[in-house]
């Protein structure tokens, strides 16, 4: 706390400090000299007077040296500082938070609107409150600024979730609920935080503590937070960031994330013209995964159908693709997500696992539907294609890699026609049932 020039601080001294900071959070409105002594001291001195108008004195010699000579009045016992907000940083935050809080947060420009006042805001909230003023009036103070700040925080943090930086939240949002877990509101965020994290119990957790939290303050739970447990329960597609729920230019356009042994990253790129039918497709080699971004002439049919089931065909390495809507981080989360992978480890004799987001499984033609189960740690659909119902991932080994599981021998008798159509009964129970072994 103190008055900067050029990024410097130039004073003032400890206690004149503490007058400036409580003439500063008045707004320029008048204190009386009662106030600021009730602000200094928590005993008054009997030399009160002469100290305060000594420490007066130092404030307005370093206000003058900011070129601010007049800033500092008096009159009738009362005491004002007159400069402009926009050079003092509790006043500029404030503006940024009420700008922040009256963009339209339904909307993705709103939000990025929002982002970059909270931001701004924030950057100026740094360090204590009050620092070093040690009087009950500064603390009782402090605590309100330190919740003007929380509250700025947490709906920074609520607009990155909006805008699909969940995985950058995660820090604040649980600290501050360690902090308050009895606070609703950032309950409820840090929940759904953990939840688009792929963190589902940890969400429910955090519901719990809250519980226990205002079971000891002697309150019912809430109405809103009652609502987030079944949400979360239900896997709401709703809890989904506003960016993935609002059309937009990505609509339509998808997002291809392939996660593989990097060593068998080009092997894999040069698969995906010919799986896809189309040579332009632009694939970058990223840490850990391969993206792939769709054209929008390539529809969602059919990269959920033909495309993905002619890649299971041509891929000899263990593969976890993740598909989703415009959103690149989206597609890697559910190409490394645990229920994929746990399915590719149960894959006899094939080789690709596809998880697609909640939206996508709409564009899944009708028969194929019961190939694929819920991926409840990521919101999410997997199947293994080649497979007409999901393989059991209860009986898998983790240490699959490259070598296939050994196999079990069947025998299957039909009994009346051996084809329907030009397909032979045969062929198909082996494609689908025993992953294409012969």
């Amino acid at each position: 706390m103190g008055i900067y020039v050029e990024g410097r601080r130039i004073g003032p001294a400890k206690k004149a400090s503490w007058l400036l900071g409580c003439l500063l959070l008045g707004d320029g409105r008048p204190a009386h000299l009662n106030k600021l002594y009730e602000w200094m001291w928590d005993d008054p001195p009997s030399s009160a007077e002469t100290e305060l108008a000594k420490q007066a004195t130092e404030l307005r010699n370093v206000l003058g040296q900011a070129g601010f000579p007049d800033a500092l009045r008096s009159k009738d016992g009362l005491r004002w500082l007159h400069v402009p907000n926009e050079l003092v940083d509790a006043r500029r935050f404030r503006a940024l938070v009420t700008k922040a809080q009256a963009a339209n947060r339904r909307s993705v420009v709103g939000l990025h609107e929002a982002s970059a006042a909270l931001k701004e805001a924030l950057d100026l909230a740094v360090g204590e409150p009050l620092a070093g003023v040690a009087t009950s009036h500064a603390g009782q103070e402090r605590a309100q600024l330190e919740g003007v700040r929380r509250e700025a925080q947490r709906l920074a943090a609520e607009v990155g979730v909006e805008l699909g930086h969940h995985r950058d939240q995660i820090e604040i949002v649980t600290r501050l609920h360690a902090v308050h877990p009895e606070d609703v509101a950032i309950t409820s965020l840090a929940a759904r935080t953990l939840y688009l994290c792929g963190r589902a119990p940890d969400a429910l957790n955090v519901i719990a503590r809250h519980k226990e939290a205002i079971d000891e303050c002697g309150l019912l739970v809430t109405k809103e937070i009652k609502d987030m447990e079944t949400r979360l329960l239900n896997h709401d597609p709703g809890l989904e960031p506003l960016v993935r729920r609002e059309p937009g230019p990505s609509e339509g356009r998808l997002v291809l994330a392939l996660k593989t042994e990097s060593r068998g990253f080009e092997s894999l790129k040069s698969l995906i013209p010919d799986a896809f039918g189309c040579d332009d497709i632009a694939v970058q080699v990223m840490p850990g995964h391969l993206l792939c971004d769709l054209p929008s002439g390539i529809s969602p049919r059919m990269v959920l159908g033909r495309g993905l089931s002619r890649l299971s065909d041509l891929v000899r390495q263990p593969v976890s693709a993740g598909v989703a809507v415009g959103d690149v981080e989206r597609a890697h989360d559910l190409a490394a997500s645990r229920s994929a992978l746990a399915r590719l480890r149960a894959a006899s004799g094939r080789f690709l696992v596809v998880a697609i987001s909640a939206e996508l499984f709409e564009y899944v033609d009708r028969p194929d539907r019961s190939a694929y189960c819920r991926a409840e740690d990521v919101n999410g659909w997997v199947r293994v294609p080649g497979y007409s119902v999901p393989p059991d991932s209860s009986s898998a080994t983790p240490d699959r890699q490259d070598e296939k599981p050994s196999q079990k021998s069947y025998s299957v008798v039909f009994n009346g026609t051996t084809s329907i159509g030009t397909q032979h009964n045969g062929d198909a129970t082996n494609h689908y049932h025993f992953g294409g072994e012969r």
